[in-house]
């Protein structure tokens, strides 16, 4: 089911049995998302990777870049002019500090390299704002009392606060969304080209753990942040059906009180560095790279073992496992309800992704020739049975995240066209329950009975309980 099947080919596909016949005459989901579906394309990692790689060749200075999974994050057409001319300041060098995310291959590429990242993204600030607005609708239209005026002077207070951030950021004559948007305490700088991007998910800063061998934590202000954003999350998750959106007076009031807290950590913040256009978050350390790539991840809340440690572990190591077949080797079906009948999903697998899995991530078959920027391993005694039960408990994660983002109860072809949308051209890639997870289109439907199948493709263990090494360290093991 890949977004560039014709609608003659999606016409051949069968449906599962008990599911509904497509109506004829029903438009195509691929033609009606065709425009969309390019764009995706267009701005699909491999590509932007792509025209960087060609740009950076004509000018006589290609860099080497691993293209699996790398995002180049957006530029600052988002940003005020104060904001965009902080960072401009970092890139100059003009605080007397030269940053490594900056890389200079020459002429027009001197200085590219660099961005702002959110903390809470643009997209999670702008539906706070609409949050916002709908609790002042709301409260307009309330009647005289003191759940009136307690939510009034919540939302005051919430006003007051942002008013204030964006004074004293040289941001007050600004409306609320573009001072969420452009909050000095919720941007951290760092490099353009990333492994991955969170997209609208919390994007944290971690520090070592003190005494913690190798663990690490959150940087208190991305702890603050975090809380706000799980605590309006939890709001929105807990508004019934028919709800209109308001959130309640305590809601605000935590909201508030949770963003002041974060601003004072932020200003004590011992990677603070003041511009002329105000001051922002820059931890160095939480980033890795390799000499050879302009490519950067973050360390995240991994652990990150001494190199005395990883001898340890390793200790175990035999082989990596041969490769396995690409045929289907564990799957798992589900159903959603559609209009007259249902839409039946596989999840599935090949033997050859398991054997990856394992040659990947266990310290058992570890293969060297797959050392990457970023090396996540299960835990130590992990086989090619245990990685087999962990893909299996992932497809539980894939279906719950599809149910998530797509529709029920409309025609099955508004369905099956919603996943060939949100698997667009490099597929989907989320988080779940420590596990980061990629399923792709699999166009030839498993050669099964059903509407639509994806297959997982990587399944990465993440979080403090799971070991992490750079590619320096695993490259100086001289594994065999």
């Amino acid at each position: 089911m890949k977004s560039h099947d014709t609608g003659a080919a999606m016409a051949q596909r069968q449906p599962a049995a008990g599911a509904r016949e497509t109506v004829p005459g029903a438009p195509s989901p691929t033609m009606s998302g065709i425009g969309r579906h390019q764009a995706a394309i267009n701005q699909s990692p491999r590509m932007v990777a792509q025209r960087l790689a060609i740009e950076s060749a004509v000018r006589g200075a290609p860099p080497t870049i691993d293209t699996a999974g790398v995002v180049q994050r957006e530029g600052d057409d988002w940003a005020l002019d104060s904001t965009t001319k902080m960072r401009q300041e970092l890139d100059a060098s003009k605080h007397g500090r030269r940053y490594a995310f900056k890389f200079d291959h020459g002429g027009a590429n001197a200085g590219f390299g660099t961005a702002l990242h959110h903390h809470v993204s643009r997209a999670k600030m702008s539906e706070l704002t609409a949050s916002y607005k709908k609790s002042q609708t709301y409260q307009s239209k309330m009647k005289r009392g003191t759940d009136k005026d307690e939510l009034g002077a919540a939302l005051s207070g919430f006003q007051k606060a942002i008013g204030e951030f964006g004074s004293q950021a040289s941001l007050d004559s600004q409306d609320m969304e573009t001072i969420l948007h452009n909050l000095p305490m919720n941007l951290h700088y760092g490099p353009a080209i990333v492994k991955s991007d969170p997209g609208s998910a919390f994007d944290p800063s971690t520090q070592p753990r003190a005494g913690g061998n190798g663990e690490r934590e959150l940087e208190p202000t991305s702890a603050a942040l975090s809380g706000f954003a799980t605590t309006y999350q939890d709001a929105l998750d807990q508004l019934p059906s028919d709800s209109t959106g308001a959130l309640l007076a305590e809601t605000w009031t935590s909201l508030t009180t949770q963003l002041r807290a974060a601003h004072a950590l932020y200003l004590q913040h011992p990677n603070l560095v003041h511009t002329s256009h105000g001051a922002i978050a820059v931890n160095e350390e939480q980033w890795i790279t390799t000499d050879q790539s302009d490519t950067w991840a973050k360390r995240g809340l991994n652990k990150w073992p001494s190199l005395d440690a990883a001898k340890q572990r390793f200790a175990e190591r035999t082989a990596p496992l041969a490769a396995g077949a690409a045929g289907l080797a564990i799957h798992h079906d589900f159903t959603i309800a559609a209009n007259g009948g249902v839409v039946t999903i596989r999840v599935g697998c090949s033997a050859a992704d398991l054997v990856h899995f394992c040659n990947r991530h266990t310290f058992r078959h570890f293969d060297p020739g797959q050392i990457k920027l970023l090396n996540t391993f299960f835990d130590p005694g992990s086989t090619l049975v245990q990685v087999t039960a962990a893909a299996q408990q992932a497809f539980g994660f894939v279906e719950a995240e599809l149910r998530r983002q797509l529709p029920s109860g409309v025609e099955d072809y508004e369905i099956t066209g919603g996943l060939i949308e949100l698997l667009a051209s490099d597929g989907l890639t989320f988080s779940a329950n420590a596990r980061e997870m990629t399923v792709i289109d699999r166009d030839d439907l498993w050669a099964a009975a059903v509407d639509g199948a994806v297959q997982l493709v990587s399944l990465v263990p993440v979080g403090s309980a799971y070991d992490s090494y750079d590619a320096g360290l695993l490259a100086s093991l001289n594994l065999p």
